[in-house]
């Protein structure tokens, strides 16, 4: 593994078909950069986990050292839809009128087992484990589900920008008209900032493309 090039590379993902060894590679290494002095950081998102049993430990959704120098977690795909879907509620409170609470909650209860649901909540994570593991790791590594699922997750972030750059031109478009409309009628517009949201989602979305 010497002569693997890893200089200036701090996150590395480990991928391929399903049964290649992923797994047995990435445990691998981690622990060999960990032998050699480095704070390693392994992560699994493969739904079908099996850090656990090259460990021959109980590994878990919270960041645990295996051995002097890395850390593992197994990520659960299910809990993270659980706080992802709370989190995005939370923030529509703070756009949506009181009376719309309950409408909103619903639809977004609805989008639990939609295509690309468990790929947002995963994102959300692996983001943040990244930011994270910047400051408390030197590299980190990502045991990944085989490739048809790794790719989905990592096209996320680009479909997410296309999708909220559509919605916020439409809603310039909108806005320009019901500018134009008012002014005609001889009164002024409210903010439109009900969709203000979208804003904070391309803002976010684009940082996990770079």
């Amino acid at each position: 593994m010497n002569s693997l090039p890893l200089e200036g590379h701090s996150i590395l993902f480990v991928g391929g078909k399903g049964g290649v060894g992923k797994s047995t590679t990435a445990a691998s290494l981690a622990v060999h950069l960990a032998d050699s002095g480095e704070k390693i950081l392994l992560v699994s998102t493969d739904p079908a986990h099996s850090l656990g049993d090259l460990f021959e430990t109980s590994v878990g959704d919270r960041k645990r050292e295996i051995v002097p120098g890395l850390h593992a977690l197994e990520i659960d795909p299910g809990q993270e839809v659980e706080k992802y879907l709370a989190r995005v509620k939370s923030m529509m409170r703070h756009y949506v009128q009181p009376a719309m609470y309950s409408e909103i909650e619903r639809q977004i209860e609805l989008t639990r087992h939609s295509p690309g649901a468990e790929e947002a909540a995963l994102m959300d994570r692996v983001t943040t484990l990244m930011q994270e593991g910047a400051t408390s790791h030197d590299r980190i590594i990502f045991d990944t589900a085989p490739t048809g699922h790794t790719l989905r997750l990592l096209a996320l972030p680009e479909i997410m920008a296309a999708w909220t750059t559509g919605l916020l031109k439409s809603r310039e478009r909108s806005d320009s008209l019901g500018k134009a409309v008012d002014r005609l009628r001889g009164r002024e517009q409210a903010s439109g900032d009900e969709l203000a949201w979208f804003d904070d989602v391309k803002e976010e979305v684009t940082d996990e493309r770079t």
